[in-house]
């Protein structure tokens, strides 16, 4: 269970408090989005650090009289008859050595804390964030403010800040995307899909999230590094024509080669079917193009349809399919029917 305790004692949550930047912030971002259960103690703890303002540096002596005097009366006042009774070589004794000691570390650490804060924390640079999307049915490709070319496949969208800092060029993928990332030794580049955290610093990869519980990250030149937040990879390196296919649900990984035609298909505008079910091929044509698809008649019909189709319309393709799958279509604007 989380508490605020425990994101106060996180130097890198009070980091982000005091001093976002875009990595921090997309960093937590998905984390609660993992661990919804700590938002109470999360914004708590992120209130009482945003809160915090002293105005002096060190306290001056005035104040550190005052607690002195202060506990200095209190234990006087519990200890009156004793005193009176004691002379002043039995008063130091254990217990009153103690008390002393414990006075003055209070003090030093009052004073040290005023002087770590350094007057108030500063203010937070506001960070503005573009998103770009491709809509089902869409793809879209476009050039980062690095240089980096970027495609999204349909129904997939890209989040990244108007302007990189000074020391890292991070972006946020959700669906499906390719990336051909220009060189920068002194910036690498992180894609955080979900969990996972993708660093490179001029290479190309594509990384997949459309599938639920799963991240696939293939690949094609130079050299990345692989993290996970979930299932706590450390620095997995991957080398061209090798892809990660991260699991959530079972909490494991597995790395191998991967065809870059088939993972690449997508961005070529091919699209390929190979042993796939009807309802495979149905939810695929809907994203693929935009539309919704009904099937009429079609209890029973077992598919294991392998095909290909580069830049076709939905018209060609479907008259191509029910050669060989016996069906009758029809389109109207966005909605298709498949009778059997």
């Amino acid at each position: 269970m989380y508490t605020k305790e425990s994101f106060l004692m996180n130097p890198e949550f009070v980091k982000w408090v005091k001093s976002p930047n875009e990595e921090l912030e997309i960093y937590w971002k998905n984390w609660l989005e993992s661990n919804p259960e700590a938002l109470p103690a999360f914004k708590e703890a992120r209130e009482l650090i945003s809160g915090l303002k002293f105005e002096d540096k060190i306290p001056n002596e005035a104040l550190k009289k005052d607690i002195l005097t202060k506990i200095l009366k209190e234990t006087a006042i519990h200890d009156a008859d004793l005193v009176e009774k004691k002379s002043i070589f039995r008063w130091f004794n254990l217990k009153q050595f103690s008390r002393v000691a414990a006075i003055f570390i209070f003090a030093v650490l009052i004073s040290w804390s005023f002087y770590s804060w350094n007057y108030s924390l500063p203010e937070a640079k506001e960070i503005l964030f573009i998103e770009k999307k491709a809509g089902v049915g869409e793809k879209l490709s476009f050039t980062l403010p690095d240089g980096t070319r970027v495609w999204l496949n349909t129904n997939s969208k890209l989040i990244f800040p108007e302007i990189f800092s000074d020391t890292t060029r991070v972006v946020e993928l959700i669906g499906e995307g390719f990336f051909d990332v220009a060189k920068d030794e002194e910036k690498p580049f992180k894609v955080i899909s979900k969990n996972s955290i993708t660093t490179a610093l001029g290479t190309s990869f594509n990384i997949n999230t459309k599938e639920e519980g799963y991240v696939k990250i293939s690949l094609l030149t130079g050299k990345v590094e692989v993290d996970d937040l979930k299932i706590e990879i450390e620095k997995m390196i991957l080398y061209p024509s090798e892809e990660i296919i991260i699991n959530w649900v079972d909490n494991i990984y597995e790395v191998k080669n991967f065809d870059s035609l088939a993972v690449l298909s997508w961005k070529e505008g091919r699209l390929i079917f190979y042993n796939n079910s009807l309802e495979e091929v149905k939810e695929k044509l809907e994203e693929w193009y935009g539309v919704n698809i009904k099937l009429i008649n079609s209890t029973g019909v077992v598919w294991g349809f392998s095909g290909e189709y580069q830049n076709q319309s939905l018209e060609v393709v479907l008259k191509s399919m029910s050669y060989v799958e016996h069906f009758d279509f029809k389109i109207k604007d966005k909605q298709v029917e498949i009778k059997f």
